[in-house]
């Protein structure tokens, strides 16, 4: 859904994908054939992704389901805003529009690439999205949490 997106948005734009999966040939295909492959670049696995992200305007999660997923707290503790699907999973917990990233009904290209044209030309404070996830997602924070929710569990 992503590259569908994204061959969408002006030529200008460049896309890095990182990691490795089964479908990596079938994305390269797909790119190939949506006459987008000179403008995304499969780049595999990658031991330290971290100076990629440190460099990116933006990052995009098109997964249809996701845990509490790291890419987005690493992304926005970089001060990289996210664009991701609000799909079942925590990227709802995470992502407040407009604060540290948009949201996205899940599936949907053509806001998809809405979305991450806006997300590319908002003026974003990195500032105000570190402190968001220092304060909201922190190892302290999600211990307290834990802590507070076993606490609860052994009181009924």
């Amino acid at each position: 859904l992503l590259l569908k997106a994204f061959s969408k948005l002006d030529n200008n734009y460049r896309l890095y994908i990182l990691g490795e999966g089964e479908e990596k040939d079938n994305l390269i295909k797909l790119a190939d054939k949506l006459n987008i492959k000179d403008r995304v670049y499969f780049l595999g696995f990658q031991k330290n992704p971290y100076k990629y992200l440190a460099q990116a305007d933006l990052m995009v999660l098109s997964s249809k389901v996701e845990g509490l997923p790291n890419v987005v707290l690493e992304a926005n503790a970089l001060g990289i805003p996210v664009v991701a699907f609000d799909c079942p999973g925590g990227t709802r917990e995470i992502i407040k529009n407009g604060l540290n990233g948009f949201l996205v009904k899940c599936g949907d290209v053509d806001k998809l690439a809405f979305y991450i044209e806006k997300a590319v030309n908002y003026n974003w404070d990195k500032s105000k999205i570190i402190k968001y996830i220092k304060e909201n997602f922190s190892v302290e924070k999600i211990i307290k949490k834990y802590e507070d929710t076993l606490l609860s569990l052994l009181k009924t």
